[in-house]
């Protein structure tokens, strides 16, 4: 189905809009394009919509669970949460539709354009010409941010998973390619971009059942909860879930690698990440304690929601701006089970 999506390409018509490029594929659900309002919907527009949006289409599969993610993003209106856009040329908001290819029928939404890519992207270190040739064997390395900037990505995110659980929804899929940036560039090593939660694919909302196929979130970055799930346990979602997985996103950013390498590990109970401050010595402690503890196996020893930890972040001081100290993970001592 991927395939079929691909085919669509720049100049084609998808109901009120104009298809200007395909972008970077979010995965087997869907595909996202560039688009621009066709002229004669310019005055239909909605306050504060530009011209230019990003088409989500989904594949054959996954057409439910598109209606089901546009009625999620319709709630939010947050400047760390991905805006989703109604339709032009309707009398009353309409944001998700259904439009004829020549493959067939197929949803689609519009959201706004976040054009300086996904945090992943300023995580992933400039591959060389050798790793270019050993990409299947060597995947890319990993660099940590500035942890002023961390600090400043991570009391956004906190704001937008608190704005999200407000309105009864859980992302369930934060990770750095769902993570996207608002601006281009850093305004200096020691600021935080802007960013964007998006990719509600596989959110939901615990107090209805979910109904359609849904894509599989990223192993690496689920909870030990969610872990259990995935592997057909019975196990039981809420807000915290999402605080784990962004625990493991501010670990990765902070030290370049993630506390667990693998889905065993994340539901091994004895299990436990190397320290930060043992990878990256300048780490704040109390940054360090708030990271640590988002990593909690037990939801319980996590904090209680977005909100808590948000308070927590805004008294972590961030660190002068020096020059980053990784030590190697061969020099580390792991704490007893790791």
């Amino acid at each position: 189905m991927a395939e079929v999506l691909a085919s669509i390409g720049p100049g084609e018509i998808i109901g009120p809009y104009r298809v200007v490029r395909s972008l970077p594929d979010p995965g087997g659900m869907a595909r996202i394009f560039e688009a621009e309002v066709r002229r004669k919907y310019d005055r239909d527009r909605s306050p504060g919509m530009p011209r230019r949006v990003a088409l989500k289409v989904a594949g054959v599969q996954h057409q439910s669970a598109l209606v089901t993610e546009a009625d999620y993003l319709r709630r939010f209106r947050h400047p760390n949460v991905v805006r989703i856009f109604p339709l032009p040329g309707h009398h009353k908001p309409i944001y998700a539709a259904k439009e004829a290819f020549s493959f067939g029928w197929h949803w689609y939404y519009a959201m706004e354009l976040v054009a300086g890519g996904a945090l992943e992207g300023r995580l992933t270190r400039s591959e060389t010409v050798r790793e270019l040739l050993h990409r299947k064997a060597m995947p890319p390395a990993v660099r940590p941010l500035p942890i002023v900037a961390v600090i400043g990505i991570a009391r956004q995110l906190a704001a937008a998973l608190e704005h999200i659980h407000q309105h009864s929804v859980l992302n369930l899929d934060v990770k750095p390619s769902n993570i996207l940036i608002r601006s281009r560039r850093f305004r200096g090593l020691c600021t935080a971009p802007r960013v964007v939660l998006s990719d509600f694919g596989i959110a939901r909302d615990p107090r209805y059942p979910r109904f359609g196929v849904l894509g599989v979130a990223t192993p690496e970055y689920v909870s030990p909860e969610h872990a259990r799930e995935l592997t057909g346990q019975s196990a039981r979602l809420d807000s915290r879930s999402d605080l784990f997985s962004l625990g493991v996103v501010l670990y990765e950013m902070l030290t370049g690698q993630l506390p667990f390498e693998d889905i065993g590990l994340t539901l091994d109970p004895h299990f436990a990440p190397v320290p930060l401050r043992a990878l990256r010595p300048r780490i704040p402690e109390a940054l360090a304690a708030v990271v640590m503890r988002l990593l909690e196996k037990d939801p319980a020893r996590r904090y209680p929601s977005a909100g808590d930890l948000g308070v927590a972040l805004a008294n972590v001081r961030g660190a002068r701006r020096r020059k980053t100290t990784l030590h190697r993970p061969s020099q580390i001592t792991l704490p007893p089970g790791g």
